[in-house]
């Protein structure tokens, strides 16, 4: 396996460490619910843009109205979200997250710093420098492959804020268009 083999598979380890493993973690320590990583999604999608149809949830989200339904059903069941028909058209309803949905990811980007934190102490400056500008040269290369930045901002939850490849790559931050 040659250098750019072996960084390519690190990269796609790292990247499934974070998303699959760490972010369960996350959620099953913010929560006692059983929630999914989409129903999590879900909610950090409410928390944005609020209030919306399943329809438009699942157009973010890039998944069926079907799975969007399905996942809403159980936010509704667990009392992270509400559903209500709109006036102007009985057959759709809005999503609204609510108090306790609102809670929980509170309490993820609570767990979620605190484990930053520990992982960060771990590196020198220089080390964290070094690290970030090489991480943000391979994001900006493998960018334009992406369809949905969208879905990229709404990961970011303001985070990148000062340094939001989105809005150097595309001349605008998605996650400022969803917040107004």
């Amino acid at each position: 396996m040659n250098t750019d083999q072996k960084l390519a598979e690190l990269i796609r380890v790292s990247s499934h460490v974070v998303q699959e493993l760490i972010s369960g973690y996350y959620i099953r320590q913010a929560t006692d619910i059983p929630i999914s990583a989409n129903q999590f999604s879900i909610l950090r999608v409410l928390s944005i843009l609020r209030p919306y149809t399943l329809s438009e949830i699942a157009n973010v989200m890039k998944i069926s109205n079907a799975a969007t339904g399905k996942n809403i059903d159980k936010l509704v069941q667990y009392k992270l979200v509400t559903r209500r028909l709109r006036r102007s058209d009985r057959r759709t309803a809005n999503i609204a997250i609510t108090d306790a949905g609102e809670q929980i990811l509170r309490q993820y980007d609570i767990v979620r710093e605190e484990y930053r934190t520990k992982i960060m102490a771990e590196f020198t400056e220089e080390e964290k420098l070094i690290f970030a500008d090489l991480l943000r040269k391979f994001i900006i290369k493998t960018f334009p492959d992406q369809e949905n930045s969208s879905l990229i901002c709404l990961q970011c939850d303001k985070s990148c804020w000062d340094d939001c490849i989105v809005r150097e790559l595309e001349g605008k931050c998605n996650f400022s268009l969803f917040a107004e």
